[in-house]
């Protein structure tokens, strides 16, 4: 698998609908793993437990906007290691 994914959907909608899209995506910030799926593509996030956050708010004329964005360094403790010298293996979880 590529160190490098992305996927970005825009799209224009009812409001209720993308209320209902941030409220899964706060579900799944919630449960620890975020997974977002369009078109046959897919790219699933795992937070960690100390996270950039930022919120912007801006109005233009007659248009409003907010964006939220959040970021933070994978946790390499769920990686798997391997640690041998020709006898038993310790696997490290």
């Amino acid at each position: 698998m590529s160190d490098k994914q992305k996927l970005e959907i825009e799209s224009v909608m009812g409001l209720p609908q993308a209320i209902a899209y941030l409220e899964d995506l706060l579900a799944s910030l919630k449960g620890g793993r975020l997974r977002v799926s369009s078109g046959g593509e897919s790219v699933t996030l795992t937070p960690g437990q100390v996270v950039d956050f930022e919120l912007t708010l801006s109005r233009k004329k007659d248009k409003e906007k907010f964006e939220v964005e959040m970021s933070w360094k994978r946790d390499k403790a769920g990686d798997d290691v391997t640690i041998s010298a020709d006898g038993p293996v310790m696997e490290i979880e």
